[in-house]
């Protein structure tokens, strides 16, 4: 639901008249949205119907596509050759290869397990039409007990005589399940030799998988295969971590539902298709469509439960549990913004290889000490963190602003979403301004934790347009620009509490990170916020800050003769005793200090 506008200048002014009528760039006067859509290679590509002649693009396609759009196209490509079979066990691996290598030869054949659903392979075929082979030849059985649904969702029965199609000699050695785990994610980082390394080994741990997102965008054709008997046009795109490379394993799958992604008309033909009429207004229509489409997904696609719908929020989503990928998805139908911010930030993640280990290294860290919270909450969430973390980056010279984008825009790289979003920026890597900086990963996360440190969040705001801070519109606690929708504020559900939570733990890392005696196991020391006893701390429900150490540290109780309480106090620190009286009074209000781990 997007409109891909088109333009001959980089140089261009936006006037927009009844915001979908009339765009005008360097005065000239465009022709309707469908003539510049018409040429739209992704969505042209997506809405593909999984057929032979229509499967795979030729190369010369493939050039004019941008890194993003490469990724997609190529993930999309896999799911439509590959099929899900359910097992017994991973022991029926060289029987299911045996009989599915009869319909034609096997590209990959991942095995995996899904929650309380068993065993499953994922076996994607070098070319489409041995897939439809294969589904076609399946079958249903207990014809009067089921709703018969045809899929790529498949299981195998036993029987038997075993399939015996193929020598066990030709059949490649199957593929070992990599289990990760947080107690092996620790061990590896705390054998490795530097904090580069544990930086680096932490990424390739918990970064999402091949088999993550080869189940993912199934997920997504699973949809888009529900759907295309009605939407022959139908497109499901995964957008967000999924897919802007810095989703970790298990993370949840958002999805955007589009029927007809390109509008058009044929104006020569004489023949129009019968339709229902859609309501007045988009957004009531949207509601009504997908409280339908909630309905037949959970009556009629297997493995889908669970399925909630939120249809008052700003943007309506779906939510569902695929059990059969074991994936969590978010479906929504009005929000194209989100998959453009998708692909700026895995562009961002591709121009330079130490931005995705060092976001992962700060999300790690902020989730362990309880700076972020996987619930909604006043604290900050991981798309603001991953902003701040870029913006850093953007200050140190090694991204540029997405200003500086803006500006080397071609005409193909304009995008302006129907709410009137200018979603345009470069989108070329090999165009985008780089500067030659050689500092480690290690001293990039140590500057982070010093710049935030000393960040004035109480009247500066954090713009990834301009690469630098800029004056508050308002008096949010965190305020950092939605670098697509400028009026926004991504962050504004974060107080001011949480605020001086997270300038806190940023000086205590870096001071800890300074201190080499004491953060001898690198990463290890820093995710379990091992610190001296002269770190700051804070008070949950105070404004006041109290070293905790300072009031208790140098103070004894001690029992006289004469069965009385005496302290022995080092006069050095008399005024301790003043304060550890009114620590006992805020205790004795109800209030609650909160004592960072030394």
């Amino acid at each position: 639901m997007a409109l891909f506008m088109r333009a001959t200048s980089n140089k261009y002014s936006l006037f927009i008249n009844n915001c979908y009528n009339k765009l005008t760039i360097t005065n000239l006067k465009l022709k309707p949205c469908t003539d510049l859509l018409r040429h739209s290679v992704i969505l042209n590509f997506c809405s593909q119907r999984n057929s032979p002649e229509n499967n795979d693009h030729t190369e010369d396609q493939e050039e004019i596509l941008n890194p993003f759009y490469k990724f997609i196209a190529y993930r999309k490509r896999e799911a439509k050759r590959s099929v899900i079979i359910q097992v017994q066990s991973p022991d029926s691996y060289q029987d299911l290869y045996s009989y599915c290598a009869a319909f034609g030869a096997i590209n990959q054949m991942k095995f995996y397990s899904a929650s309380n659903r068993g065993h499953f392979f994922l076996i994607e075929f070098q070319d489409i039409s041995s897939q439809i082979s294969l589904i076609n030849s399946a079958t249903h059985i207990n014809h009067n007990e089921i709703l018969p649904v045809k899929s790529s969702m498949l299981w195998f029965r036993n029987v038997y005589k075993k399939s015996g199609k193929i020598s066990k000699n030709n059949i490649p050695p199957m593929p070992e399940n990599d289990i990760i785990t947080e107690n092996r994610i620790t061990d590896s980082i705390r054998s490795q030799k530097s904090i580069n390394d544990q930086i680096n080994c932490l990424y390739r741990l918990s970064k999402l998988e091949d088999i993550g997102i080869r189940l993912r965008f199934f997920t997504a054709l699973q949809l888009e295969a529900t759907l295309i008997g009605l939407f022959p046009n139908v497109t499901a795109l995964p957008f967000g971590s999924s897919v802007n490379g810095f989703g970790k394993r298990n993370c949840d799958l958002d999805l955007i539902l589009n029927f007809e992604p390109i509008k058009e008309e044929k104006e020569s033909s004489r023949l129009v298709f019968h339709t229902k009429s859609a309501m007045p207004v988009e957004r009531a229509q949207t509601k009504r469509s997908m409280e339908t489409i909630a309905t037949l997904m959970q009556h009629f696609m297997p493995g889908v439960y669970d399925v909630r719908r939120i249809l008052h929020a700003r943007v309506p989503i779906i939510k569902y549990h695929n059990s059969l990928t074991d994936v969590e998805c978010d479906l929504s139908m009005t929000n194209m913004i989100a998959l453009y911010m998708s692909e700026l930030l895995y562009l961002y993640g591709e121009s330079d290889e130490r931005v995705r280990p060092l976001v992962f290294t700060i999300r790690k860290w902020a989730l362990d000490v309880g700076i972020t919270n996987p619930s909604a909450g006043p604290w900050i969430t991981n798309f603001s963190l991953t902003l701040m973390i870029l913006f850093f980056l953007q200050h140190e010279g090694i991204l540029p602003s997405l200003k500086t984008l803006q500006k080397l825009a071609r005409k193909n790289d304009i995008r302006i979403t129907e709410n009137c979003a200018n979603c345009t920026f470069l989108r070329d890597l090999s165009k985008w301004p780089k500067e030659s900086h050689n500092i480690s990963l290690e001293r990039l996360l140590i500057r982070f934790f010093h710049f935030y440190a000393n960040f004035d969040f109480s009247s500066r705001a954090i713009s990834l347009n301009e690469s630098t801070n800029i004056a508050k519109t308002d008096e949010s606690a965190l305020y950092i620009v939605n670098p697509l929708e400028k009026t926004l504020n991504v962050s504004k559900n974060v107080n001011d509490l949480e605020i001086r939570r997270f300038v806190n733990a940023t000086r205590n890392a870096a001071l800890l990170l300074d201190d080499k005696k004491s953060c001898k196991r690198g990463l290890i020391d820093l995710f379990a916020e091992k610190q001296s006893s002269t770190k700051h701390f804070i008070l949950r429900e105070n404004e006041n800050k109290i070293n905790i150490a300072d009031l208790f540290e140098k103070t004894h109780i001690e029992q006289s003769k004469d069965g009385k309480k005496t302290s022995n106090v080092d006069n050095s620190n008399k005024d301790n005793v003043e304060k550890s009286s009114d620590e006992s009074n805020l205790a004795k209000k109800g209030v609650k200090i909160k004592q960072v781990r030394r």
